[in-house]
């Protein structure tokens, strides 16, 4: 592993936030200034089978992108235009906006008119096929430069059983969110502070937050970078390119907060929204958000963790369009076709 070069500085800030939703919130910003030197670090899920094995690890999830179309025994690909309780974003969700390229994932984001939306952009999702409790999960991305408006994310969601509860229920585990391209790496835990207790929407939600951001923007769109967390029964810690830079301990206040049940996987790209703002005149389209891979690595050491593929999904299907995957494909192409 290449040596941590370059760190300035490494400086947790605490600080108290009251919105009108949130009761409590405790956000957590540790910041680790990395110069471009540093960049390209060895990651735990980039080792060999054999090396992960003498760790103790396993790899349950190898997703590398091959062939020329989303493997839907791991991924669906969602319908939506999530109008209400969704952020207010901009865009419509559409299948066909994410696509297998050169052994890569690309979503897309375009500025086309689809449900009632002026912009479409892609959600997959393993909801359904593959849910994990604990491990190590690693998406390996290329992200857009400046681009104002724009929200690409990885992240996980309860699974079975917990669709229906109020947000953020069991919790919320952001991997990676970037607002506007500037540059900035959040990764987020969000949770109810009385969870299990009670499932009421009024519940606090209580939410930790760290913040990494890099001395130069153009190292995110020139090249790729692996972003992971590594999730145990008592703690969350959160990386970039093997670089941690954030972690809830057992001692601290969110360690009731980390997730006890099964999640599954999402990638998406949003537009716009209360966080991102809407995208202006220097909002360039199409945008892409290109993975290279996904991993998840579970230790042998938890015992209480397992992954497992599932027959029913975790998704609230209520949340999306209300109409067959073949209506929607013929508003798609009828849209295409209008733009043309």
């Amino acid at each position: 592993m290449a040596s941590l070069q370059g760190a300035a500085s490494f400086k947790p800030r605490y600080t108290y936030i009251e919105r009108p939703y949130v009761m409590h919130t405790l956000v957590v910003v540790s910041v680790l200034i990395l110069a471009p030197c540093s960049l390209g670090l060895s990651s735990l899920c980039d080792l060999s089978d054999a090396d992960l094995r003498l760790g103790g690890w396993k790899v349950v999830v190898d997703e590398n992108f091959a062939g020329g179309e989303l493997n839907a025994s791991l991924w669906t690909g969602r319908y939506s235009n999530y109008t209400a309780g969704h952020e207010n974003e901009a865009q419509s969700y559409v299948p066909g906006n994410a696509r297998i390229q050169d052994g890569k994932l690309v979503i897309s984001t375009k500025k086309e008119k689809f449900l009632n939306k002026n912009y479409t952009s892609a959600w997959i999702d393993t909801s359904g096929k593959f849910e994990a409790l604990y491990g190590r999960f690693c998406v390996r991305a290329n992200l857009p430069g400046k681009q104002p408006g724009f929200w690409p994310a990885h992240w996980l969601m309860p699974g079975r059983g917990h669709e229906k509860l109020c947000w953020p229920g069991p919790g919320e585990v952001d991997i990676m969110e970037m607002i506007n391209g500037d540059g900035v790496v959040h990764g987020s835990l969000h949770y109810n502070a009385m969870f299990p207790e009670t499932h009421q929407c009024s519940s606090p939600h209580m939410s930790t937050t760290g913040v990494l951001p890099y001395l130069s923007l153009d190292q995110y769109n020139t090249t790729f970078h692996e972003y992971a967390i590594e999730w145990s029964s008592e703690s969350l810690t959160y990386y970039v390119d093997g670089v941690k830079y954030v972690s809830t301990y057992p001692n601290d206040r969110d360690k009731d907060g980390v997730p006890q049940v099964p999640m599954y996987i999402i990638i998406n790209s949003a537009l716009g929204g209360g966080w991102a703002g809407p995208p202006n005149q220097d909002t360039h389209f199409p945008i892409l958000h290109t993975v290279d891979y996904v991993r998840v690595l579970q230790s042998s050491g938890e015992g209480k963790s397992r992954a497992h593929f599932t027959g029913t999904t975790g998704v609230d299907e209520q949340a999306f369009a209300p109409f067959t995957q073949r209506q929607a494909d013929v508003l798609h192409d009828r849209a295409a076709k209008r733009a043309q």
